[in-house]
């Protein structure tokens, strides 16, 4: 009975899946029959219905073929490897939207060529994709296929001119800084981020901590996506711009209803190359941020896990106030994923959280990050067993808000990037 039971709870899964891609679909179209040394265009029709967030489309090309980059729809497009993709990090508005690009078929290849690819999609934090219908091209006048022109020595010539990529392995001279201006007047401070980036064109990231009492505006993202959220500044890319050397820009402006507790920016500029993610420091100009005459002070209120003033609870080492943990102790190496059950402005021992009333078996991590000290169980390679333990979180324990938090080498990081820098096998 259980064997039938379970048999289907799966095809009421894969109905729901299918159900749910109905609204997805690629469409190739090529031509049947291309000659040998000439190009030809591959154009896809998207229909994603109401899909807006990252995506990409990618297509594995035979040997022999060469693309160019066409029609993207404001897509990021690229070609390495034989591989080519393209990008982007909001999808067009449409719900129906071409895209294109033309291949140079080289005057070696014999064919035929088979052209299948895949298009790519989070939608809940989870990954999608659609595979499209593979379709062969034949290839005419090729020089193998019809013996070609042959040498002085009676042997057929096969030389060919394709190009293949090749990884620069040479060092990086990579670096990134940060220039101030302050307008006093108004109020406002402009931050401008240079980074020389050499050759690194992949996915990247710039990381700016903003004193609290300031308020942050993008003003030049350089195709970047802007976020600015509990006091931190970022600016991601899936692919970096193509100068070797660009600035990004922001405004700072005073929040008069805050205190102003400090004065300078950190930051760093995050790349990834060859799968490994290298960080860079951003050396700063040394000019302090202004008060603007708002008094410097700690309003910070001790508080407990409940938002309520602690009284009640005794436990040793209950609260510290110099606790220095600033980063995942020994972290795991690459991406990681782990459950946060709770954030406090004061530190709290992490033996607090194994009392009977909260039922925890777990071994529990504290870091201090933008402000708080985050308390965290399990470590976990990928994002469907760490969602899984959070629910088994919810289910056992009294703890119902608990969520996914994410890691690259110790260092937080979202969840969306996480997924993205990885490029593992997800789950359907």
């Amino acid at each position: 009975m259980i064997k039938y039971f379970i048999l289907f709870i799966n095809i009421v899964g894969v109905f729901v899946l299918n159900l749910f891609l109905a609204d997805i679909s690629i469409n190739m179209n090529v031509p049947s029959q291309v000659e040998a040394g000439s190009d030809f265009t591959v154009e896809i029709t998207i229909s994603k219905g109401e899909l807006g967030s990252f995506a990409r489309f990618q297509q594995d090309l035979p040997i022999g073929l060469t693309a160019k980059e066409g029609n993207t729809a404001n897509g990021q497009f690229s070609f390495k490897n034989q591989k080519v993709k393209i990008l982007w990090l909001k999808l067009p508005a449409e719900p129906e939207f071409k895209i294109s690009y033309t291949n140079h078929v080289d005057k070696t290849v014999p064919g035929p060529l088979t052209l299948g690819g895949q298009f790519s999609f989070i939608e809940d934090e989870d990954r999608r994709t659609v595979d499209i219908d593979p379709q062969t091209v034949i290839v005419t006048g090729s020089v193998i296929a019809d013996a070609g022109d042959h040498g002085t020595d009676g042997t057929t010539d096969v030389t060919t001119d394709v190009t293949t990529d090749v990884t620069d392995i040479s060092s990086d001279k990579i670096s990134c800084s940060r220039t101030k201006t302050i307008n006093a007047s108004k109020y406002e401070v402009i931050v401008k981020v240079n980074v020389n980036k050499a050759d690194n064109n992949q996915f990247a990231k710039i990381q700016e901590e903003i004193p609290q009492g300031y308020l942050a505006t993008n003003i030049e993202d350089k195709g970047g996506i802007f976020t600015f959220k509990d006091q931190v500044v970022k600016y991601l890319w899936m692919n970096l711009p193509s100068e070797t050397s660009f600035t990004v820009s922001y405004k700072l402006t005073l929040d008069k209803n805050s205190t102003i507790t400090k004065n300078t920016i950190s930051g760093e500029f995050s790349y990834l190359k060859n799968d490994q993610t290298y960080t860079v420091t951003t050396k700063d100009d040394g000019v302090k941020l202004p008060s603007f005459g708002q008094v410097v002070s700690d309003a910070t209120t001790d508080t407990g896990d409940d938002g309520t003033k602690d009284g009640a609870d005794t436990y040793t080492d209950n609260y510290t106030s110099d606790h220095k943990v600033t980063g995942i102790p020994d972290p795991e190496k690459g991406v990681s994923y782990s459950v946060q059950i709770c954030a406090l402005r004061k530190y709290r021992n992490p033996g607090y959280f194994k009392r009977k009333k909260y039922n925890l078996k777990d071994d529990i991590r504290s870091e201090a990050h933008e402000g708080w000290n985050k308390y965290t169980v399990g470590s976990f390679p990928v994002y469907k067993s760490a969602r899984d333990y959070r629910i088994h979180i919810w289910n056992s324990t009294p703890i119902n808000d608990a969520f996914v938090s994410a890691y690259n080498n110790g260092n937080r990081i979202t969840v969306q990037e996480a997924l993205m820098i990885a490029n593992q096998k997800w789950y359907k």
